[in-house]
């Protein structure tokens, strides 16, 4: 975990467009190393919602300050909470 959180941390000084998107695909990789971790498999989408997805679609006009995204697995059995990478600010 502290490998994502480095990473996160690392995004510190790039424009705000720049660093959410970079951060949601950290999160997606921390995601996929959980699931082969704990279940041997990566068997979930991740899809960006909310206002990062509008800031993408706009090519960032419009700014947002958090990451929204759902989490869909075809195992309810393979749950892992996002949160343990904390609240991470950076």
């Amino acid at each position: 975990m502290e490998k994502y959180k480095k990473q996160l941390l690392s995004l510190k000084f790039l424009p705000m467009h720049q660093k959410n998107i970079e951060a949601a695909g950290i999160i997606n990789s921390c995601y996929k190393f959980l699931s082969k971790e704990r279940f041997g498999k990566v068997d979930h989408s991740m899809v960006i919602v909310g206002g990062l997805s509008v800031e993408y679609y706009t090519a960032g006009n419009y700014m947002t300050a958090d990451i929204d995204v759902v989490i869909s697995s075809n195992d309810s059995k393979q749950q892992i909470p996002i949160t343990i990478l904390g609240d991470m600010r950076c």
